[in-house]
């Protein structure tokens, strides 16, 4: 019984269910993430074009990449 009277309190209080409010925070958190990767491969791209790319920054996509997909994974799985 506990467990309805939190959703009870959650709900009147947010005006959410706890799924909506759920989806809202996941839907943030990846639009935030993909704007980030978005900065970091416009970033790396006008790097590369200007031929001012250091061997370290190189890395940076692949690890960026992989953080996007883990982080992907692990909020919509």
């Amino acid at each position: 019984m506990p467990v309805s009277i939190s959703k009870t309190a959650f709900q009147a209080a947010s005006g959410l269910t706890p799924a909506a409010s759920n989806t809202f925070w996941l839907s943030v958190a990846m639009a935030i993430t993909t704007m980030w990767f978005a900065w970091l491969s416009i970033s790396l791209y006008k790097g590369w074009a200007n031929q001012n790319l250091k061997a370290a920054a190189k890395g940076a996509l692949i690890r960026g990449l992989l953080l996007y997909c883990v982080l992907f994974w692990l909020i919509l799985h």
